[in-house]
């Protein structure tokens, strides 16, 4: 899901007399694809750093958006953002059923 990218592989190799002077010397170019990010990379991203079952330290993440490239950030601690607190204490608008009720209603 995160895509490939090409990159271009240099080689060379040396032939002749080893008594100061090498008669062919080949240079060669190869391009070669590979993962923008290995799994290995994913599986060791940072994670959040937590004291007392309390995260203090956002962690890595990659982002999968629909129509979008992947992006790797950071994750956003919205329970210290100002902005975020004042949105979560807004009340619902008058007459809004919670998700809970709504998804209970549902599955019957």
């Amino acid at each position: 899901m995160l895509g490939t990218t090409t990159v271009v592989m240099d080689s060379y190799s040396e032939s002749g007399k080893r008594s100061g002077y090498l008669s062919n010397v080949t240079y060669s170019y190869q391009q070669t694809s590979r993962p923008l990010i290995t799994p290995d990379e994913v599986m060791r991203l940072r994670a959040p750093r937590k004291e007392r079952d309390r995260i203090v330290e956002a962690g890595e993440l990659v982002l999968f958006a629909a129509g979008m490239p992947p992006i790797r950030g950071s994750q956003i601690l919205y329970f210290r953002d100002p902005i975020f607190e004042w949105r979560a204490s807004v009340p619902p608008p008058s007459g809004a059923t919670s998700t809970r009720q709504q998804l209970t209603y549902e599955m019957k």
